[in-house]
């Protein structure tokens, strides 16, 4: 485990960080309140700046301060993370394996020089030798009656994008799979069975390249450039928004997916935000879409989610153009007609 010293952590959260609470006056322990490998964003994580543990009570993940910083720069490359913590001070590095009689620099270097052979900037595809297809199983038979209940489309279905997992821990449920360059990288397990949660579910870290939910964005490899892209929570509510809308996994956009989106470079993308979910997130994720020059609105459905009643989409999108100036969009993208 490699360790930062804490002046050094403690600077890179204020600069960069401007979601964290503290959680008692020795600047130690914080609440973050967003979960770097879930998504999940209602203060659930908990930091303590001297072991530089990081610990999410909703999806159970213990990472580390570097894990965090990774996360934030987009990389999963330990050299990366540490030439740019290098910035902010001074790195007492401490990495348990090795003894405590090495000065911080000779670790840097002794550090660097053993990770460097092993760089790979890109995680690895899914393992899909458990992932099936054939819905003329029982299990199958099970999945795809509860899929075309959720209104999940024939073509979808027989896409090869949509099956279940035999064995491991997302067996039994209807799992998406989730693309980057023609690759399978990631999978949301839906519960097909009222009442079990949590409802959704991912491969572990060790079956997908290291990723969570907030390092991909569901359908977003379909997504022709220049759309205009409803972006939803769940799966299913952005299967029934239409072929250009996307889910982000969670009720908050990470700073990976928005850089993602990006690329993509959408027309404008609308938020679709729930009744009985907490609007300051969905402000959150445009504000930081906003921040990548993305145009970005809120989009306030009033009956359900989209998987419950599709025919609102378009409603509370004209609803989201009336309520927000769209008056720079229109000029300088000319999308919409008066």
């Amino acid at each position: 485990m490699l360790k930062i010293n804490q002046r050094t952590c403690l600077r890179w959260i204020r600069d960069n960080y401007d979601r964290f609470r503290m959680g008692t006056e020795d600047e130690e322990l914080f609440r973050f309140q967003e979960c770097h490998v879930c998504g999940h964003a209602k203060w659930a994580v908990r930091f303590n700046a001297r072991s530089q543990r990081v610990i999410c009570f909703r999806c159970g993940s213990r990472t580390q301060f570097v894990d965090l910083v990774g996360h934030y720069l987009g990389t999963t490359n330990m050299i990366e993370i540490i030439r740019h913590l290098k910035t902010y001070g001074e790195l007492s590095l401490q990495w348990e394996a090795w003894s405590n009689d090495i000065e911080p620099e000779d670790a840097l270097k002794v550090l660097l020089d053993k990770l460097e052979p092993k760089r790979k900037d890109e995680p690895g595809a899914l393992d899909l030798s458990h992932f099936s297809t054939d819905w003329t199983t029982d299990v199958g038979l099970r999945i795809l009656e509860y899929a075309r209940a959720r209104n999940v489309p024939e073509v979808l279905i027989q896409s090869g994008r949509v099956g279940y997992f035999r064995k491991g821990s997302l067996v039994g449920r209807l799992s998406f799979l989730i693309y980057e360059n023609r690759v399978p990288v990631f999978a949301v397990a839906r519960a097909i069975r009222p009442g079990v949660t949590p409802k959704y579910l991912y491969p572990p870290q060790h079956e997908c390249g290291g990723r969570g939910a907030a390092f991909v964005v569901y359908n977003l490899d379909l997504v022709p450039p220049g759309s205009v892209m409803p972006l939803a929570e769940g799966v299913l509510s952005a299967i029934s928004a239409g072929p250009t809308a996307t889910a982000m996994l969670g009720s908050t956009l990470s700073e990976v997916q928005a850089s993602k989106i990006r690329a993509t470079n959408p027309a404008a993308v609308f938020l679709l935000r729930e009744q009985n979910i907490d609007p300051s997130h969905a402000e959150w994720s445009a504000r930081r879409l906003w921040s990548k020059d993305i145009p970005a609105f809120i989009a306030d459905l009033v009956d359900g989610d989209t998987n419950d009643n599709p025919d609102q989409l378009p409603d509370v999108i004209d609803a989201a153009r009336e309520a927000n100036d769209l008056t720079l969009l229109k000029s300088k993208l000319g999308l919409f007609s008066s």
